[in-house]
């Protein structure tokens, strides 16, 4: 049996405990909106103070090849693409873990580097006293050989 048109009494919605319940669900209806909308934009704004840490941590990490301001640029170019606040959220989201990847590698990296150079100095005892000989033997080898040519 199909359910046709449900007919509304015009007469309920004249009644005033009603109109107060309708008043009340509409008050608390906004009112949850707002918190959505404050929360939304304090995570916002904490996911944006993260980025912009993470874009001076790589700028002082790797400061040849990286730059703080360049890195904001890009993240607000992309957050330009967005339509409305979750999806603001979702690209910030993204370009903070981009950025924290980033600094990531870029610490890894720096590290790498670290323990090579570490290494390196083990490998050459008393490194910084025998290249002053080394250099000294090396020119000495090249003024006996360019003599021996006549040069």
């Amino acid at each position: 049996m199909p359910i046709g048109f449900v007919p509304c009494n015009d007469n309920e919605a004249e009644r005033p405990e009603l109109s107060e319940a309708r008043e009340r669900w509409l008050a608390w209806q906004a009112a949850e909106a707002w918190e959505h909308n404050v929360r939304v934009r304090a995570a916002y704004q904490a996911l944006l103070e993260q980025v912009r840490t993470f874009a001076v941590q790589l700028e002082f990490i790797d400061p040849g090849n990286r730059n703080a301001q360049l890195e904001m640029a890009k993240v607000e170019y992309a957050l330009s693409g967005a339509q409305d606040a979750r999806e603001r959220l979702g690209v910030l989201t993204g370009e903070a873990r981009k950025l924290m990847l980033a600094v990531a590698e870029a610490k890894r990296q720096r590290l790498v580097h670290t323990r090579l150079l570490a290494a390196l100095r083990r490998l050459v005892p008393l490194g910084e006293v025998a290249v002053f000989p080394l250099l000294l033997a090396s020119v000495a080898l090249f003024i006996l050989l360019t003599v021996d040519r006549g040069l």
